[in-house]
């Protein structure tokens, strides 16, 4: 186990780093730089896997999105049945 700190996770983008300011009762993180939209639990859970494994040293090897599918490329998460509409803006 590893200790994550939590400031910032829902409001920085899994997939650019983008920060941006939200307030607290917008559940949908639509990000500004790089466009994409998902849920913010959902973001917020993803930076903390990814914190989580780069404080332990882990390797992920080529898996930018930790969390996702296999395929980068696949947007769904698993487990989450009606969390599958991440999306990117252009979309």
């Amino acid at each position: 186990m590893v200790r994550v700190d939590p400031r910032h996770t829902s409001t920085d983008c899994h997939a650019c780093g983008h920060r941006q300011d939200m307030p607290l009762d917008v559940r949908e993180f639509a990000c500004g730089g790089c466009g994409l939209v998902t849920d913010r639990d959902v973001n917020a859970a993803r930076n903390i896997l990814q914190r989580g494994i780069a404080l332990a040293g882990w390797d992920i090897g080529s898996l930018g999105r930790p969390g996702a599918s296999e395929s980068v490329l696949e947007p769904h998460v698993a487990g989450l049945p009606g969390q599958d509409a991440e999306r990117y803006a252009a979309d």
